[in-house]
Order: C-alpha cells, then sequence, then structure tokens
C-alpha cells in the first residue's frame, strides 16, 4: 500500500499486488477494507489506484483476492496501513508564559501540539524577518529560543509534522 508507507493521509491510496498462478493466468482482482463488502472485480494489473472509501482514522486492513481463467479465486491477502488525514492539533506555542513584554532576547517558549494517530514528531521554529528554516528539530514541549535583537514587537512562528507528514503552524508576538 503506498509503496509500503507506514500512512495514508487519503482514502485514495496505490497497491502493489504480486499474485501467481501456476496453473491458470490471474483475470481480476478485488478489494476491501477491514471486514467490509468486495468491491466489484477488476482486470489484474500489478498496481492500481484504489479508493478506501469514507474512514475513521487509525488502522485498516486492506484485503485483496484475485481469480483465475479457470473461476477459482485466491484466499484473501491482506496488508495494513495507518489512515491519518488530520494535522497536528496545535493547543500551545507562547512565548515567556504569555508576558506581553520582555527585557531579553532570550524566551521560554511552551509548546504543545498533540496527534492521537501518527503523533507528533518534528518542529520548526523561527522568527518575523527570517525565512522559514530548511531543517526540522525534534518536536519538545518547552525550549529557550534567541528573539531578533530589535526593539519592537517580536514574533516567533512554528510548524509541527506529525508521523503522517502532516502541517500544522503556530505563531505568537
Amino acid at each position: 500500500i503506498n509503496n509500503g508507507a507506514e500512512y495514508a493521509t487519503s482514502a485514495t491510496v496505490t497497491l502493489t499486488v504480486q499474485a501467481e498462478d501456476p496453473e491458470s493466468d490471474i483475470i481480476q482482482m478485488r478489494f476491501r477494507v477491514d471486514s467490509w463488502n468486495w468491491s466489484e472485480w477488476k482486470p489484474f494489473a500489478t498496481t492500481t489506484e484504489w479508493d478506501m472509501g469514507t474512514l475513521m482514522e487509525g488502522i485498516h486492513a486492506v484485503h485483496a483476492q484475485f481469480l483465475n481463467k479457470a473461476g477459482l479465486s485466491s484466499f484473501p491477502v491482506f496488508d495494513n496501513i495507518i489512515y491519518d488525514d488530520t494535522p497536528p492539533q496545535v493547543t500551545d506555542f507562547v512565548i515567556n508564559s504569555g508576558s506581553i513584554a520582555t527585557s531579553s532576547t532570550l524566551v521560554s517558549l511552551t509548546i504543545r501540539a498533540v496527534d492521537d494517530i501518527s503523533g507528533v514528531t518534528l518542529m520548526k521554529i523561527w522568527n518575523d524577518g527570517q525565512g522559514e528554516p530548511q531543517g526540522w528539530i525534534p518536536y519538545a514541549e518547552s525550549m529557550t529560543w534567541s528573539l531578533r535583537n530589535e526593539l519592537g514587537k517580536r514574533t516567533a512562528y512554528a510548524k509541527f509534522i506529525n508521523g503522517a507528514g502532516l502541517v500544522s503552524t503556530a505563531e505568537d508576538s
């Protein structure tokens, strides 16, 4: 499923299948999610796009079954995928516990981003007037941060990414 990916962020997935029958050619295949109804039979192909339908987030088993020219069907085989289509939820991104002013460019950041399905794995933080950094750093719920060394209102920005690759943003001034 999706070239062996652990997560799917869309209900439409790419299935790569391999089936052999030494006595008769494989001519059709069908799929289902968990114990739902089977899809209609379709011509056999080693790669196909398939819509899993309306899913709740979490782990799902995608089953495949194959039909040969003699009309005999295989036992179902399956692979698992974790469906996650929701980016992390940012509940806190706060400079110096919400203080409205500071005399230091060195501040503390309180950070809280959650994702119950695939977890929050990485983040990026940067200041106003600076470009977004290229690299990601490990997610942490607090850190010391240096604001730009200029008088006036300063803003820190953040992005958070979950295990499925979905991104959320936050900022505080």
